[in-house]
Protein backbone atom coordinates (compact mmCIF):
# COMPACT_ATOMS: atom_id res chain seq x y z
CA UNK A 1 0.00 0.00 0.00
CA UNK A 2 3.50 2.37 0.48
CA UNK A 3 3.74 2.41 -3.12
CA UNK A 4 -0.14 2.46 -4.75
CA UNK A 5 -0.81 5.54 -2.96
CA UNK A 6 1.50 7.75 -4.04
CA UNK A 7 0.62 6.49 -7.67
CA UNK A 8 -2.88 7.31 -6.72
CA UNK A 9 -2.11 10.47 -5.75
CA UNK A 10 -0.14 11.25 -9.15
CA UNK A 11 -2.83 10.10 -11.02
CA UNK A 12 -4.80 12.99 -9.12
CA UNK A 13 -2.65 14.91 -9.64
CA UNK A 14 -2.43 14.62 -13.37
CA UNK A 15 -5.72 14.49 -13.88
CA UNK A 16 -6.35 17.70 -11.44
CA UNK A 17 -3.92 19.78 -13.98
CA UNK A 18 -5.80 17.75 -16.68
CA UNK A 19 -8.77 19.54 -15.48
CA UNK A 20 -7.21 23.23 -14.65
CA UNK A 21 -5.57 22.44 -18.78
CA UNK A 22 -9.49 22.25 -19.46
CA UNK A 23 -11.14 25.24 -17.45
CA UNK A 24 -8.15 27.02 -18.86
CA UNK A 25 -8.30 26.37 -22.61
CA UNK A 26 -12.51 26.74 -22.56
CA UNK A 27 -12.05 29.97 -20.87
CA UNK A 28 -9.80 31.43 -23.09
CA UNK A 29 -12.20 30.49 -26.15
CA UNK A 30 -14.96 32.18 -23.95
CA UNK A 31 -12.92 35.50 -23.86
CA UNK A 32 -11.37 35.59 -26.62
CA UNK A 33 -12.95 33.38 -28.98
CA UNK A 34 -9.95 31.87 -29.99
CA UNK A 35 -9.68 27.99 -29.84
CA UNK A 36 -6.21 27.16 -28.56
CA UNK A 37 -6.48 23.61 -30.25
CA UNK A 38 -5.42 20.10 -29.61
CA UNK A 39 -1.33 20.72 -30.36
CA UNK A 40 -0.77 23.49 -28.13
CA UNK A 41 1.84 21.01 -26.27
CA UNK A 42 3.69 21.20 -30.10
CA UNK A 43 4.13 24.59 -30.12
CA UNK A 44 5.93 27.32 -27.34
CA UNK A 45 3.00 29.58 -26.25
CA UNK A 46 2.26 30.94 -22.82
CA UNK A 47 -0.60 27.99 -22.88
CA UNK A 48 2.19 25.81 -22.46
CA UNK A 49 4.32 27.42 -19.81
CA UNK A 50 0.83 27.82 -17.62
CA UNK A 51 0.52 24.08 -18.14
CA UNK A 52 4.28 23.37 -16.91
CA UNK A 53 3.33 25.33 -13.87
CA UNK A 54 -0.22 23.86 -13.37
CA UNK A 55 1.35 20.61 -13.44
CA UNK A 56 4.68 20.98 -11.34
CA UNK A 57 2.58 22.62 -8.97
CA UNK A 58 -0.38 19.70 -8.41
CA UNK A 59 3.21 17.55 -8.12
CA UNK A 60 4.25 19.84 -5.36
CA UNK A 61 1.07 20.08 -3.39
CA UNK A 62 0.49 16.37 -3.23
CA UNK A 63 4.12 15.71 -2.48
CA UNK A 64 3.30 17.95 0.35
CA UNK A 65 0.59 16.11 1.12
CA UNK A 66 2.13 12.55 1.45
CA UNK A 67 5.65 13.44 3.15
CA UNK A 68 3.56 14.09 6.44
CA UNK A 69 2.88 10.00 6.45
CA UNK A 70 6.71 9.61 5.90
CA UNK A 71 8.80 8.80 8.71
CA UNK A 72 12.38 9.07 6.84
CA UNK A 73 13.88 10.95 3.98
CA UNK A 74 13.95 7.60 1.95
CA UNK A 75 10.52 6.94 2.31
CA UNK A 76 9.77 10.35 1.17
CA UNK A 77 12.05 10.26 -1.88
CA UNK A 78 10.65 6.69 -2.98
CA UNK A 79 6.87 8.17 -2.51
CA UNK A 80 7.95 11.55 -4.58
CA UNK A 81 8.82 8.81 -7.38
CA UNK A 82 5.90 6.61 -7.17
CA UNK A 83 3.81 9.90 -7.21
CA UNK A 84 5.99 11.06 -10.46
CA UNK A 85 5.01 7.36 -11.79
CA UNK A 86 1.55 7.30 -11.51
CA UNK A 87 1.39 11.92 -13.01
CA UNK A 88 3.54 9.97 -15.93
CA UNK A 89 0.78 7.29 -16.48
CA UNK A 90 -1.89 9.37 -17.30
CA UNK A 91 -0.05 11.78 -19.00
CA UNK A 92 1.17 8.73 -20.95
CA UNK A 93 -2.26 7.19 -21.96
CA UNK A 94 -2.96 10.61 -23.55
CA UNK A 95 0.06 10.75 -25.32
CA UNK A 96 -0.61 7.28 -26.68
CA UNK A 97 -3.87 8.51 -27.89
CA UNK A 98 -2.71 11.57 -29.95
CA UNK A 99 0.63 10.81 -30.49
CA UNK A 100 2.17 10.05 -33.82
CA UNK A 101 3.16 6.37 -33.68
CA UNK A 102 6.73 6.83 -34.79
CA UNK A 103 7.52 8.77 -31.91
CA UNK A 104 5.33 6.86 -29.98
CA UNK A 105 7.42 4.94 -27.66
CA UNK A 106 10.55 7.79 -27.26
CA UNK A 107 7.77 9.96 -26.82
CA UNK A 108 6.17 7.74 -23.56
CA UNK A 109 9.77 6.83 -22.14
CA UNK A 110 10.65 10.04 -22.10
CA UNK A 111 7.06 11.46 -20.48
CA UNK A 112 7.97 8.88 -17.96
CA UNK A 113 11.47 9.66 -17.07
CA UNK A 114 10.37 13.35 -16.69
CA UNK A 115 7.59 13.34 -14.85
CA UNK A 116 9.55 10.96 -12.29
CA UNK A 117 12.50 13.21 -12.56
CA UNK A 118 10.59 16.63 -11.74
CA UNK A 119 8.77 15.19 -8.84
CA UNK A 120 11.73 13.69 -7.69
CA UNK A 121 13.75 16.89 -7.70
CA UNK A 122 9.98 18.25 -6.21
CA UNK A 123 10.58 15.83 -3.48
CA UNK A 124 14.00 16.37 -2.43
CA UNK A 125 14.18 19.99 -2.60
CA UNK A 126 10.77 20.48 0.05
CA UNK A 127 13.35 17.58 2.29
CA UNK A 128 16.35 19.66 2.36
CA UNK A 129 14.25 23.49 2.38
CA UNK A 130 15.17 25.20 5.27
CA UNK A 131 11.75 26.29 5.89
CA UNK A 132 8.01 25.62 4.25
CA UNK A 133 7.83 29.51 3.24
CA UNK A 134 5.73 30.75 0.06
CA UNK A 135 8.96 31.89 -1.34
CA UNK A 136 10.81 28.51 -0.82
CA UNK A 137 7.85 26.75 -2.38
CA UNK A 138 8.30 29.10 -5.57
CA UNK A 139 11.44 28.52 -5.76
CA UNK A 140 11.15 24.68 -5.57
CA UNK A 141 8.08 24.98 -8.51
CA UNK A 142 10.12 27.26 -10.51
CA UNK A 143 13.33 24.49 -10.92
CA UNK A 144 10.87 22.02 -11.44
CA UNK A 145 9.25 24.28 -14.15
CA UNK A 146 12.77 25.28 -15.83
CA UNK A 147 13.84 21.36 -16.02
CA UNK A 148 10.11 20.44 -17.47
CA UNK A 149 10.55 23.49 -19.61
CA UNK A 150 13.97 22.39 -20.86
CA UNK A 151 12.41 18.97 -21.57
CA UNK A 152 9.76 20.44 -23.65
CA UNK A 153 11.57 22.71 -25.83
CA UNK A 154 14.28 19.74 -26.57
CA UNK A 155 10.67 18.11 -27.84
CA UNK A 156 9.29 20.96 -29.67
CA UNK A 157 12.40 21.59 -31.42
CA UNK A 158 12.93 18.31 -32.76
CA UNK A 159 16.21 17.34 -30.97
CA UNK A 160 17.28 13.61 -30.86
CA UNK A 161 15.97 11.25 -28.34
CA UNK A 162 19.44 9.98 -27.63
CA UNK A 163 19.92 13.76 -26.30
CA UNK A 164 16.65 14.18 -24.33
CA UNK A 165 17.90 10.83 -22.71
CA UNK A 166 20.94 12.14 -22.03
CA UNK A 167 19.70 15.52 -20.52
CA UNK A 168 17.12 13.35 -18.41
CA UNK A 169 19.55 11.22 -17.10
CA UNK A 170 21.87 13.99 -15.95
CA UNK A 171 18.91 14.77 -13.86
CA UNK A 172 18.09 11.03 -12.45
CA UNK A 173 21.92 10.80 -11.63
CA UNK A 174 22.06 14.70 -9.67
CA UNK A 175 18.92 13.17 -8.12
CA UNK A 176 20.54 9.88 -6.83
CA UNK A 177 23.04 11.70 -5.58
CA UNK A 178 21.49 14.40 -3.76
CA UNK A 179 19.44 11.19 -2.29
CA UNK A 180 22.35 9.51 -1.17
CA UNK A 181 23.82 12.86 0.54
CA UNK A 182 20.55 13.68 2.32
CA UNK A 183 19.91 10.49 3.28
CA UNK A 184 23.78 10.56 4.89
CA UNK A 185 22.82 13.76 6.73
CA UNK A 186 19.79 12.42 8.22
CA UNK A 187 20.91 13.50 11.41
CA UNK A 188 21.59 16.90 11.03
CA UNK A 189 18.03 17.99 9.58
CA UNK A 190 15.15 19.17 11.29
CA UNK A 191 12.13 17.50 11.51
CA UNK A 192 9.36 18.99 9.97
Amino acid sequence: MQKIKPIIFGMLAALGALIAEFVLSDAYFIFSGKELGLNYSEKITVFLFIIILIEEFAKYLMILKLYDEQPTEKQKISTAIFLGLGFAMIESFFIYLHQNFSHLYPGLISAVIVHIATTGVIGYLIISAKNSSKLSAIKIIAIAFGLHTVYNLMVIYNYSYLLIYFYLAIILLLLAIFNRKLIALKPYLPNK
